[in-house]
Parts: C-alpha cells; sequence; structure tokens
C-alpha cells in the first residue's frame, strides 16, 4: 500500500501540467494574499524549494532510515544477535530470502499499479476526479465513507 501511495503521490505532484493556477476556494483573504496566493483565492504558479526549517529534518529521517534498513539485514550479525538470534545461526535462510523476494514483489506490484493507474497518463486538471474514483470497483465509494470514526 506504501509503494501504491507513494507512486502516486510523486506522479500527481511532479508529472503533468502545473495545476496551481487553478481556484483553491474562498478561504483566502487579502490579508493572506501575500503569503497564501493572491485576492481571487489561487495559489501561486511558481514552485519553490522549502525552507531548510522543513528540508532539514527531512533529510536526517531519510539518512537514518536508509542507515536502520542497512543494519537490520541479516548482513549485520551484530544487531542479528542484539534482537535475539542464536549464535552460529546464518540469518540467510530460506525462509528469510522467500520473504524477502515476496515482500519485494508485493512492492513493485504496488510500484507498478501505481504507476499504471497515475504515471501513464498525468492529471491535467486540479478539478478532475481521481483515477479511483472512474474505476468500476466501488472502493473508493467505502473508502470515502465514515466507517473508520
Amino acid at each position: 500500500m506504501t509503494a501504491f501511495y507513494m507512486t502516486r503521490q510523486v506522479a500527481l505532484v511532479f508529472f503533468g501540467k502545473n495545476r496551481a493556477s487553478h481556484p483553491v476556494g474562498t478561504h483566502s483573504t487579502a490579508s493572506h494574499s501575500s503569503k497564501v496566493g493572491d485576492a481571487v483565492g489561487r495559489v501561486p504558479t511558481e514552485p519553490h524549494e522549502s525552507p531548510a526549517v522543513m528540508t532539514w529534518p527531512l533529510v536526517i529521517l531519510a539518512a537514518c532510515a536508509i542507515g536502520l534498513s542497512v543494519i537490520g539485514t541479516p548482513a549485520w550479525p551484530w544487531f542479528q544477535s542484539f534482537l535475539g538470534q542464536h549464535h552460529g545461526e546464518n540469518g540467510f535462510t530460506s525462509d528469510v530470502i522467500s520473504l524477502m523476494a515476496l515482500s519485494s514483489v508485493i512492492v513493485f506490484a504496488g510500484l507498478g499499479i501505481g504507476w499504471w493507474l497515475y504515471g501513464r497518463k498525468p492529471v491535467g486538471r486540479a478539478d478532475e476526479p481521481d483515477v479511483l474514483e472512474k474505476l468500476p470497483l466501488g472502493m473508493h465509494t467505502w473508502f470515502a465513507q465514515e466507517v473508520w470514526h
């Protein structure tokens, strides 16, 4: 699900035409126009980089995620023994390898489905319905209901 969702987000944010010049509602006022948009409720049309106060925490989190993903593998036996694996056992058993292969297949399936639904044909307008809303499965309606509250 994460691979699908992140592929969807990347496709919606980075692919296709800039959709930021479309109206976003009437919430914005003239007093907020210098920060949010102009006085008619439009967001700024020029994309910009996040400030350092947002970028650096993301860089730190990314570095920690990469570091933990590397040391959390059977290739680092000291970490495996710390987690409770007995000495002398090889971490790359057939069960571990099959689980790694299965999880990789699931991740790549999520990436592929996300790309198939969102990456092939980028969204042209901000008010265009989501691809999942167009599918006849009814899942979007089910998730949109307030059954989770």
